[in-house]
């Protein structure tokens, strides 16, 4: 019997019934009569189709990563990070700071959606502009993927850019103002790169590679532990790779000229980017000095100490989460489906061998780099859920591997459905729990991606300075006082850069007097006893669990209930 397909490239589709070949008036008849022909030649997955499913999972990407990115309070550190980058922004001025906000990559990238919208100034800042730029980020990560078709297959690269798509921490960090998605793209900047050297080894693939490694390493201290896996695994590789196959897996000998120019790109990029464009040079120094702090850091000493979980918390994350009453999280199906891959790459099957040879010893280097960068990070007692973005990339593309290898073990058009229906639920799941994670629970604690983030709360007080603002006889010119003797205020800095004065005290000040005071909850008894004035007092929640005190002017507070009357 000959295999009827659906779709022709070119001329008018024909049709068969029981061996029969059907043209013309007959073919529709045809079609109706025997469908799995059709099933079976749509599942050619042929050039068009290919094209067709790439632009469809880059539009639900875009969607997921754009839409809207307001609706979530600033974080802390993304608060802390904007304050920085309006330095930047108002006065040109960069210096790196080794102990908190990490590398220059973030502010320089977040210029641009600035300037583009015109925007020079903090107060004509907004999240939309700031969270632009990893979504931006984001959206090229999904775009690199394709480039690794040669590794992945069709099938493979689909199904990898639609789990990176809709996997909701993907999503929900792409959506941050940090530079977790930022280290991603270069990393998968380099991975692609890297491939496509190994494949045919040129001096423009050599730059790339150290453009992605320098600006890796302007990016995020963090970027060292990727530089460990990337090394550890291309060393193994080689080493237990058969002699006749190394220059698949890694150059014997690469040409002098190409490692000369690599090292100074990623060299050059990061002297550039750590010295603020060399108006800075102290910048390179603390780039190196920063190990010193964040190795402490890493074992969980002084206040990094609230950061130490266990070894498993990245795993059990993704596994599956459930708290309190809220939903159930889990991406699990990509845990599953990388580790295939894994499998799949040191299968000795001839048949997925004869498909993929080229780039095995590419795939086994890509599944021991996941695996020691899951390693790394799961060692570290120092855990935030973002830090899971690197390894959770590599299961990601692994996934989509391991479901070309499925593809391709069997043609039969019921093993492929089977295959379609899995990764569909799997997706489908996966999109729905990113729904969730950015619309109704985006600041929410019972949300697994969510980690001491900003109540909502904190929202009504904001538009209550903003309602008391309005009704001061000289708004320019109020008054707002922030007394907290850790110094844990953030994100209170972004959404009062727009208030005439702020002043930020370890102590109480002499003159604790002021339009609207927020303080601490343990200093509620010696400000009362300093503060000189008649106020309203209330209280507002920063955090789940962090309370502050909030002491408003009494005659601006009659004026605003007045105003609301």
């Amino acid at each position: 019997m000959r295999t009827c397909l659906l779709l022709r490239l070119h001329g008018f589709p024909r049709f068969c019934i029981m061996g029969r070949r059907l043209s013309g008036p007959h073919a529709s008849v045809g079609a109706l009569l025997n469908p799995f022909n059709n099933l079976r030649g749509l599942m050619r997955f042929n050039t068009a189709i290919y094209v067709v499913l790439l632009l469809l999972v880059l539009t639900v990407g875009a969607y997921a990563r754009f839409a809207l990115l307001d609706l979530r309070p600033m974080h802390g550190d993304e608060a802390n990070q904007a304050v920085k980058f309006i330095t930047l922004l108002e006065d040109g001025v960069y210096h790196y700071d080794p102990n908190e906000h990490h590398g220059p990559t973030l502010y320089y990238a977040a210029l641009l959606p600035a300037w583009l919208q015109g925007i020079y100034d903090g107060a004509s800042l907004d999240e939309v502009t700031l969270r632009l730029t990893p979504a931006i980020f984001g959206i090229l990560t999904l775009l690199l993927i394709p480039l690794l078709r040669p590794v992945l297959g069709r099938v493979g690269v689909v199904v990898a850019m639609l789990l990176l798509a809709t996997s909701p921490a993907m999503v929900y960090y792409s959506r941050y103002f940090v530079q977790e998605t930022l280290l991603l793209t270069l990393t998968m900047g380099a991975l692609v790169l890297a491939w496509r050297y190994l494949h045919r080894p040129t001096l423009a693939a050599a730059l790339g590679l150290g453009a992605c490694l320098g600006l890796m390493h302007a990016t995020k201290e963090t970027c060292i532990l990727f530089f460990g896996a990337l090394a550890l695994a291309a060393l193994t590789i080689y080493l237990v790779t058969p002699g006749n196959h190394r220059l698949q897996s890694l150059p014997k000998a690469v040409p002098p000229k190409h490692l000369l120019a690599m090292l100074l790109t990623a060299l050059g990029l990061s002297v550039l980017l750590f010295s603020a464009f060399f108006t800075y040079p102290r910048g390179i120094l603390d780039s190196v000095l920063t190990y010193v702090d964040y190795a402490a850091r890493a074992e969980g000493e002084g206040s990094a100490a609230i950061h130490e979980q266990p070894w498993y918390y990245y795993l059990s994350l993704l596994l599956y989460t459930q708290r309190e009453v809220g939903p159930r999280w889990s991406e699990a199906g990509i845990l599953l489906l990388g580790v295939l891959g894994m499998l799949a790459a040191w299968w000795p099957s001839k048949r997925a061998d004869a498909a993929t040879h080229p780039a095995r010893p590419y795939l086994r280097f890509l599944a021991l780099y996941t695996l020691l960068l899951t390693l790394f990070f799961s060692v570290i007692p120092y855990k935030t859920p973002w830090n899971l973005l690197g390894f959770h990339l590599g299961f990601i593309l692994l996934s989509g591997f391991a479901c070309q290898w499925l593809w391709q073990c069997s043609r039969h058009w019921a093993w492929r459905s089977a295959c379609g229906v899995l990764i569909a639920l799997i997706t489908g799941h996966l999109a729905w729990q990113s729904h969730l994670a950015n619309t109704r629970y985006p600041a929410d604690p019972r949300n697994p991606y969510v980690y001491a983030h900003t109540s909502t709360a904190f929202m009504r007080f904001v538009a209550r300075v903003g309602d008391i603002q309005a009704v001061h006889p000289e708004p320019e010119n109020m008054l707002v006082r922030v007394m907290q003797p850790d110094g844990d205020y953030w994100p209170i800095p972004w959404y009062l850069r727009g208030v005439g004065q702020v002043g930020y005290h370890h102590d109480l000040p002499e003159q604790a007097d002021a339009d609207i005071i927020i303080a601490d909850m343990a200093l509620m008894e010696p400000l009362e006893a300093r503060l000189a004035g008649d106020y309203q007092m209330e209280a507002t929640s920063l955090r789940p669990g962090v309370l502050r005190l909030v002491f408003i002017e009494r005659a601006l507070w009659d004026r605003f209930m007045e105003d609301r009357r």
